[in-house]
């Protein structure tokens, strides 16, 4: 009992910084990187590795220089063992069948679709830096010019790729101890957007470059790992703040409906209209995810969210549309 007493009274003081979006934009975010018993195999699957069931999953990256990005979101776990960080990326791409990634190990990858991770240890005046595409080559840059001493392995399936990625202490000169603080961020460019997508997100709320390392993210080294039963809880401090953006997103949304549906229902008994049927059935989206509240799921309030821009642009212009058809053809 001791120990998850201790155990909490740390994580509120990591955690404090996610209790309110507002000031998630202002704070310094911090990811806590636990000791793994064992080592993750580096496969680039993640899903059923019992090395990576302890680690806490982050999301909710941000549109550079902007807020939550609504359609692409990005997930990573970072830990370490005594000879290495590790980290794994998972990225949600539906048009995955289309991505750009045709660079080569020491390739100008920025160019492709994948992800920047960045580390800052102490003491350092710039930071490593580390480039991979959607297929797992590797490049290293900043500090790391050049270095390849560190592995990477990618998959995928229908709608989504995943990283893992082991980079070994040895490329930083040193090994940290429980404790310790260093500064790291994850990033993603995006080339293909056939089903939308910021080309450029970030976990961190930068606002100009990637490169702000004032603004990355604490990454603190933790020698003991979560109890399992508390791991779920890590997360949702972890992830509130993105969490009751979404939230708050869909019911300012949904309070729009009442604007369009009625128009909407009108229009859809008209076949030049028929697009309005569509409209509606996301409009229904729309305000199940509102009405389920925190009970929605992931899915429910990522894919509500990424609709919702869209749905209000596309709704007004058929409103509109129809309303001056409707003035011209009153018989």
């Amino acid at each position: 009992m001791k120990k998850i007493c201790s155990w909490l009274l740390a994580s509120a003081i990591v955690f404090g910084c996610y209790l309110t979006p507002a000031r998630a934009q202002n704070t310094v975010l911090e990811y806590p990187l636990y000791k793994l018993p064992v080592a993750p195999v580096l496969d680039g699957n993640i899903k059923n590795d019992p090395a990576w069931k302890g680690v806490p999953e982050a999301t909710g990256f941000f549109k550079l220089g902007g807020t939550y990005t609504r359609a692409k979101q990005t997930w990573v776990r970072a830990a370490w063992r005594d000879d290495a960080i590790y980290l794994a990326v998972r990225a949600y791409e539906p048009d995955v069948a289309q991505l750009k990634a045709g660079g080569a190990d020491g390739g100008d990858l920025w160019t492709d679709d994948g992800i920047e991770i960045f580390v800052r240890p102490p003491g350092v005046n710039d930071f490593y830096h580390f480039i991979l595409n959607s297929k797992g080559a590797r490049r290293g840059a900043e500090v790391a010019e050049g270095n390849l001493n560190w592995q990477a392995k990618a998959s995928s399936d229908t709608d989504s790729y995943t990283l893992e990625i082991r980079i070994p202490f040895a490329i930083f000169g040193r090994t940290p101890k429980a404790g310790e603080v260093w500064r790291g961020n994850f990033a993603r460019n995006i080339f293909t957007t056939i089903s939308g997508g910021d080309k450029f997100t970030t976990w961190a709320p930068l606002k100009a470059s990637f490169h702000e390392w004032q603004r990355f993210p604490r990454w603190k080294f933790i020698g003991t790992p979560p109890p399992a039963d508390k791991l779920a809880e890590v997360e949702a401090q972890l992830n509130n703040a993105y969490y009751v953006f979404l939230r708050a997103d869909i019911a300012q949304n949904a309070a729009q409906s009442a604007t369009y549906v009625p128009t909407l229902q009108q229009a859809a008994k008209y076949p030049q209209f028929a697009e309005a049927n569509a409209l509606l059935s996301d409009w229904e989206k729309v305000q199940h995810a509102q009405s389920l509240g925190k009970l929605a799921s992931d899915e429910d309030l990522r894919g509500t969210v990424a609709l919702g821009e869209n749905l209000i642009v596309k709704s007004k212009k058929l409103k509109y549309d129809f309303l001056f058809w409707q003035l011209f053809n009153t018989d």
